[in-house]
């Protein structure tokens, strides 16, 4: 484990995010060349990759949960587009991991606030 600024501790997990979230973030170039928006939300999951390097933060839950809700909205959306206008791109296999990815990141979502929810009420009342 190598310990820079003492605050990223880099062991294997870090570097196995980190290269499954480049390949993630590549899914965005595949939107460009192809024209279908469903790879952003493919790429979106990279996001989340990079995030879970940062998890020893101090500030990790608030920005993780902020980063899902974001991620949720943008995603359905992108979907809602991808299904009314671009109707070619729905049957695509990206079109349903894209859908796969949403619940994912509803379930993680879920699964966070309600393991990290009394912890954040008991800081407001602090405040």
């Amino acid at each position: 484990m190598l310990n820079i600024g003492g605050r990223v501790k880099l062991n294997i997990w870090n570097f196995v995010y980190f290269i499954v979230s480049i390949t993630l973030f590549s899914r965005f170039f595949d939107f460009l060349s192809s024209g279908n928006p469903s790879y952003l939300v493919v790429g979106s999951t990279g996001i989340v990759m990079i995030l879970l390097i940062f998890s020893k933060s101090k500030h990790f839950i608030k920005l993780f949960m902020l980063t899902l809700i974001g991620l949720i909205l943008l995603s359905v959306l992108i979907i809602t587009y991808t299904y009314l206008f671009k109707p070619i791109y729905a049957s695509s296999y990206a079109f349903y991991y894209a859908i796969g990815a949403i619940l994912l990141y509803i379930i993680c979502l879920a699964l966070v606030y309600l393991r990290e929810y009394p912890k954040l009420s008991e800081e407001r009342l602090k405040d």
